[in-house]
């Protein structure tokens, strides 16, 4: 019996030491609370939990640390907000303000200090806009007068306030930018590049707008433009006349000259080898050697121009005279086609039997000796490559029922001339 009593009296002496040392480290956690010393409190919370882990008054403690520890923070935001607010630091009132209203989004001071804090961040932002547009245009006096502003305002705005020590610098070089854009101005304008000098009389005038020099120089550039543009209208129409004058005057002079053969009728529905053809005329002008041919479409195969002779890397076209209109392909749903001819050949029916299937029926080819076939119809400009002879032909089909089957042809004869230019370009 004495023995279990021993044992209980050290028990109960163990239990008295614990809750002694709980007393005290209450008292040590409370001692930092009110010292707000949250830090301390806490360690001191988690010995006395080792000692006692269901205590809750210990865990009401540490609520309540949490808790005080919110409301400094808060008292904190709130005074460095009123501070930077007083000191015009915007930016840190508008921050300090926003993290304020996570906390308290109903607090009116800090949504009285976000809302003219913001607008004073809006109004200087313009100002540093004002500032640039000043500075670019040269008002050195106004930006001086604006950052002097803005210094006084927005203290808190340190690039601002350390522009004033650059405004000598900045308006040097604005004044040699300034003479250089003279000195080329008055060079363009002396060396008559009027456009030029316009250009740089408008930029100096951006940068003074009541700069004289360039006033005049930009009125007169002008005036002296649109009277260059109006003596090199006058002189291109007199050229044009004078090349009109004597093209006429050439024709007149060589068109008597004309070696003219008989005139050749064949007999309708002649279908000799070949196709008929008769040269009527040929004469040298200006244009080149003209050789004007007449041909009768009766033969599906390419027809000689005898007397037209093509050299390699002669320049030649195939047209129609004016006045004369080459009809002779009748297309019922169309009309009269002529050397243009019309759709393609590889969109009808026996597209085969055209001499050139992937040109347009009824147009008129060319070719010089066994060379591929040239659509000349439309008056193309084409270059020999070989010496040879000169071949026309209708690109058309010859069997019966075909309406552009021409071998009963009894019309006019088609009328072309062909104009050669022997080795250059017709340009």
């Amino acid at each position: 019996q004495s023995s279990d009593e021993f044992i209980e009296a050290r028990k109960h002496l163990a239990k008295a030491r614990v809750d002694a040392e709980l007393d005290s480290l209450r008292s040590k956690v409370d001692a930092a609370i009110r010292r707000e010393l949250f830090d301390v409190a806490e360690k001191v919370i988690e010995q006395a939990l080792q000692l006692s882990p269901s205590d809750e008054k210990l865990t009401s403690s540490l609520e309540e640390i949490n808790r005080l520890r919110e409301a400094r923070q808060l008292r904190f935001l709130e005074a460095e907000m009123g501070d930077a607010f007083r000191d015009r630091d915007y930016s840190e009132a508008v921050r300090c303000a926003a993290e304020v209203l996570k906390r308290q989004p109903e607090d009116r001071e800090a949504l009285r200090v976000l809302g003219q804090g913001r607008e004073k961040l809006g109004e200087l932002e313009a100002l540093r806009a004002r500032i640039e547009e000043a500075t670019e245009a040269g008002l050195f006096r106004e930006v001086e007068r604006l950052l002097k502003l803005a210094r006084e305002e927005y203290p808190d705005a340190r690039e601002l306030t350390e522009r004033l020590n650059e405004i000598p610098q900045l308006q040097l070089r604005k004044e040699r930018e300034l003479a250089t854009l003279r000195d080329q101005m008055s060079h363009a304008f002396s060396v008559r590049h009027y456009s030029s000098a316009i250009r740089l009389a408008e930029a100096v005038l951006g940068r003074i707008p009541g700069d004289l020099a360039a006033k005049k120089v930009a009125r007169e550039a002008k005036q002296l433009a649109v009277e260059r543009r109006r003596k090199r209208t006058r002189r291109a129409v007199a050229a044009l006349f004078a090349g009109l004058l004597i093209v006429m005057i050439a024709r007149n002079v060589f068109g008597s000259g004309l070696q003219r053969s008989p005139t050749f009728n064949p007999k309708a529905g002649s279908t000799a080898s070949g196709g008929v053809s008769h040269l009527a005329w040929s004469a040298s002008t200006l244009d080149g050697e003209i050789h004007r041919v007449e041909l009768w479409p009766q033969h599906k195969y390419y027809t000689k121009c005898d007397g037209v002779e093509i050299r390699k890397g002669d320049v030649f076209t195939v047209r129609s005279p004016k006045g004369i209109a080459n009809r002779y392909t009748l297309d019922e749903g169309v009309g009269w086609i002529g050397p243009e001819g019309g759709q393609r050949a590889s969109r009808l029916r026996k597209p085969e039997m055209f001499l050139h299937r992937h040109g347009p029926f009824g147009c008129l080819l060319a070719r010089v000796n066994d060379e591929d076939p040239l659509v000349a119809g439309g008056g193309g400009v084409f270059r020999a490559t070989v010496d040879g002879q000169l071949y026309l032909a209708v690109n058309e089909r010859v069997f019966d029922g075909a309406w552009d089957d021409n071998r009963t042809y009894t019309g006019r004869p088609l009328v072309f001339d062909v104009v050669i230019q022997r080795g250059r370009l017709p340009w």
